[in-house]
C-alpha cells in the first residue's frame, strides 16, 4: 500500500512542479510581456531568450532543468 500512495503523491508533485510557468513569470518580471503572445508563442527558454533577453532566457532554462531533475528525484533513479 505504501508504494501505491507514494506513487500517487509523486505523480501529483511532479505534475504540480512541471506546471509552474517559469517562462511566463520571468517574462512578466523582466520586461512586463506575456511570452505567450510574442515570438513563437511557446512558453520556453528559447522564446524568452530571443524576445526578452539572454539572462532571463538563461534563468528559464535553468529553471526548466531544475524542474525536470526534481521530478527524477521524486520518482527515484
Amino acid at each position: 500500500m505504501d508504494v501505491v500512495v507514494s506513487s500517487v503523491v509523486g505523480a501529483i508533485l511532479s505534475y504540480l512542479i512541471g506546471s509552474i510557468p517559469s517562462a511566463y513569470i520571468v517574462g512578466r518580471m523582466a520586461k512586463g510581456v506575456d511570452i505567450r503572445k510574442i515570438g513563437t508563442g511557446n512558453m520556453g527558454a528559447m522564446n524568452v531568450f530571443y524576445k526578452v533577453g539572454f539572462w532571463p532566457g538563461l534563468v528559464v532554462g535553468i529553471a526548466e532543468l531544475i524542474f525536470a531533475r526534481s521530478e527524477q528525484v521524486i520518482w527515484g533513479p
